[in-house]
């Protein structure tokens, strides 16, 4: 069982298993908003699953509008952390941006700064 608790004192690892609970209705309704919120938590304490799986909801538009370039950069984040689906994901989503917006995704991902926890 997540524990919303955890989730909710910064425990990074607690919230990306609420957001990947969320994302996939996993014992709580499924809901892509709660799982954006839970996924940028995490991503932002650098996450490595919570960056690629954040990414993947811009890419699919699920809680936030589509957005390959910033999918692309956080893509970048989690492989940049050692996250080889990431690797591939962006891989393939660079496949569909122009060559200008990969250089912003990078640029994105050059200037990132992680957030304190709360």
């Amino acid at each position: 069982m997540v524990s919303p608790r955890r989730a909710d004192q910064g425990d990074a690892r607690a919230q990306f298993n609420l957001g990947f609970s969320y994302d996939n209705g996993r014992g709580v309704p499924q809901n892509h908003a709660e799982a954006l919120k839970w996924f940028r938590l995490a991503a932002d304490q650098r996450n490595a699953n919570a960056q690629n799986d954040l990414a993947v909801m811009y890419t699919k538009g699920e809680g936030v509008p589509q957005d390959f370039v910033r999918a692309h950069m956080w893509f970048n984040l989690s492989a940049a952390r050692g996250e080889q689906r990431a690797a591939k994901n962006r891989d393939s989503i660079a496949k569909r941006m122009t060559p200008a917006q990969i250089v912003e995704a990078q640029t994105l991902a050059r200037e990132w700064q992680p957030k304190r926890s709360r």
